[in-house]
């Protein structure tokens, strides 16, 4: 599916390009507009997390992350981008990202994008997704004036792969005729869970030294519905900044049974929001 896509993207490049800037046209009346959406630009900035939460779950210790960041975005859909996650929690950096990829207008409404990611993480992180070497992924959307479907799917490397499957929703609103766009989204994921058995495995080592312990949670290849989410997130373009605030609220599901050296216990879930705030310039 991914090869598919990916062939019709390339197809279609040349000449969706001139459409998609009919439809950014277009679409100014419920977005903000943004020039540099049409011009090649370098970019830089800092993003700060209240709390790293992946598919609803999170580590027991609160993990907030101040993430500086470079990157080049090209006017046809091509981007790359480079990152540093400081853990305000452990004092240190915890992660490096290294990411690109590449989004389109396939048609007037309908948006596709692919995009790769190498994560190196502190060999002491203590971050839910710390076990992920890199991911691959794809998104399909479609953009109407009313409520706009998105569909991901993603997969993530580890020891064994896992795939996650995402279908959110979505209207963009313009303040009058301000700069502020406010966008409202909910929607759902599905995953498996290799990730979240490495996790705990990894916990186990860290305590443990001479542990052997291999498998923490049963059937984690199974794929299952993982966590529901609701957001709100404001863009706001000031020439070459663009501020962006974003709310989630998380609802895991499917609490699985962690198969500890002595003995089983069931996850604890519990409902939660994280705050970002990303001030970009260009």
């Amino acid at each position: 599916m991914r090869i598919a896509l990916c062939c019709i993207l390339l197809t279609l490049s040349a000449q969706s390009f001139a459409q998609a800037q009919t439809t950014k046209k277009k679409a100014l009346a419920d977005t903000v507009y943004d020039p540099y959406e049409e011009r090649s630009h370098l970019m830089s900035g800092i993003n700060c997390l209240t709390d790293n939460v992946y598919l609803g779950r999170k580590d027991t210790v609160i993990t907030p992350y101040i993430s500086p960041y470079f990157g080049y975005q090209h006017k046809g859909g091509l981007y790359a981008k480079a990152s540093l996650a400081y853990s305000r929690t452990r004092k240190n950096v915890d992660l490096l990202t290294i990411e690109a990829g590449y989004d389109r207008s396939i048609t007037e409404r309908i948006t596709a994008g692919i995009t790769a990611e190498k994560y190196f993480y502190n060999k002491n992180s203590n971050n839910i997704r710390g076990n992920i070497k890199g991911s691959a992924g794809l998104y399909v959307a479609n953009q109407n004036k009313w409520v706009s479907p998105q569909l991901s799917f993603d997969a993530n490397f580890g020891k064994k792969t896992d795939y996650i499957l995402g279908l959110f929703f979505d209207h963009p609103f313009r303040i009058r005729k301000s700069k502020w766009l406010i966008t409202p989204s909910a929607g759902l994921n599905g995953a498996t869970q290799h990730f979240y058995n490495d996790y705990f495995v990894s916990n186990v080592a860290r305590k443990d030294k001479t542990s052997t312990l291999s498998q923490a949670i049963k059937n984690a290849g199974k794929f299952k519905i993982m966590d529901y989410e609701v957001g709100i997130k404001a863009n706001y373009v000031y020439r070459k900044w663009l501020f962006t605030g974003r709310a989630v609220y998380y609802v895991p599901v499917n609490p699985v049974v962690i198969d500890l050296p002595n003995n089983a216990i069931t996850e604890r879930i519990a409902n939660t929001i994280a705050l970002e705030l990303d001030i970009c310039y260009r």
